[in-house]
């Protein structure tokens, strides 16, 4: 299931409201930005998942995009992520939309074929943060696994 399937069934199932989308924005921009770089898959990727969560207003979404970007790497050089990822959740205010930031999270960072530490790093403190309980992030590993 690629992004053109998986944003519009979040978008039917959870209906979220802009502060929820901007927060699942900022939870794949900062995985993308945590090895320090964004590959050009990963980069596509981020903008295949952004022309599905676009509703309405497709250049204010991309303006926050690249001030996600922006805001993301000085996290990762101020080393703030949990607080950037408790930001993340709170916005977020629901457990399951907290496993889908962290499913597109994961999914931006494995697009590549290649998951670096620091990228591990962070997906495991939106596990840690969003009090993912480990039979779900099981379940949420497999499912990631057949869809790369």
């Amino acid at each position: 299931m690629s992004y053109t399937d998986r944003i519009p069934s979040i978008l039917n199932e959870y209906d979220p409201t802009q502060q929820q989308v901007e927060a699942l924005i900022d939870a794949m921009t900062l995985a993308m930005v945590s090895e320090g770089e964004v590959p050009d898959k990963e980069r596509r990727e981020l903008e295949e998942a952004l022309d599905q969560l676009d509703r309405q207003d497709g250049a204010r979404l991309e303006r926050y995009v690249e001030s996600s970007l922006e805001a993301s790497r000085e996290v990762i050089e101020s080393n703030t992520v949990r607080e950037r990822v408790a930001s993340v959740s709170d916005r977020l205010d629901d457990d399951r939309l907290r496993e889908e930031a962290y499913f597109l999270g994961a999914r931006i960072t494995a697009i590549d074929a290649e998951v670096v530490s620091d990228e591990t790093d962070v997906l495991t403190t939106f596990v840690d943060v969003f009090e993912i309980p480990r039979d779900r992030l099981k379940l949420l590993t497999r499912k990631l696994r057949t869809q790369l």
